[in-house]
């Protein structure tokens, strides 16, 4: 949402962090068809011909959805968002809007985490070894840490969104919250969120960390 993904087709290495996430999701997707599962009565579910189909009722079609491999497939199609290159025409914009949208269904896989958590024998182990306190308090931390980093990333997907899909000077072409930034508070030398991406980071990680903390 930062970049529209050029920067990832771009880098090597950004491409292969982005290729091992993916290959995680899929791992993932495949444990899904073997993990255990308690009902809502307690019983633990253990027989995996059950196992098989809970999961596919359930959350197999948004899990499976989010293992597309968003950037590397909008890269293998040759099309580039960079304003730099060209004018993406609307079905491109259609096509990396809907490939956004369900690269965000990623989000969805955080509601297993406690469950996941709360079955590790380790960690629950671990627990029991360590201050409660404590180990609540990173756990909050790290959960804030998270929701604002996925809340920047949505802010600055707004702003690509309302600037007709497009970035860099094409974020000064329309009215979204960059261009507003920008036009008010740009200084030359400070951050440049039209240039540089990881400026575009900085501003909406601000503002997402600002807006958890004051509201």
């Amino acid at each position: 949402g930062v970049s529209a993904a050029v920067n990832v087709t771009r880098s090597i290495p950004w491409m292969l962090c982005n290729m091992i996430m993916n290959v995680i999701y899929v791992a993932d997707t495949i444990v899904e068809f073997f993990r255990a599962y308690r009902r809502r009565d307690g019983h633990l579910v253990l027989n995996l011909r059950t196992i098989r189909n809970h999961y596919l009722r359930t959350w197999f079609v948004p899990d499976f959805l989010s293992c597309i491999p968003f950037a590397l497939t909008y890269y293998l199609l040759g099309k580039s968002i960079s304003d730099d290159v060209h004018e993406p025409t609307q079905g491109q914009k259609d096509l990396f809007f809907f490939l956004l949208v369900v690269d965000l269904l990623k989000l969805l896989r955080v509601h297993r985490v406690p469950t996941i958590l709360a079955s590790s024998d380790a960690i629950v182990k671990f627990r029991e070894k360590k201050n409660n306190l404590f180990l609540r308090f990173l756990e909050f931390l790290f959960l804030i840490v998270i929701a604002s980093h996925w809340f920047a990333c949505v802010w600055a997907c707004i702003a690509f969104i309302e600037s007709g899909m497009s970035w860099n000077v094409g974020l000064l072409e329309g009215p979204n919250w960059i261009q507003d930034w920008y036009d008010n508070y740009f200084v030359e030398g400070g951050l440049d969120p039209i240039e540089y991406a990881l400026d575009r980071y900085v501003l909406a990680l601000f503002w997402s960390i600002q807006t958890i903390t004051s509201i």
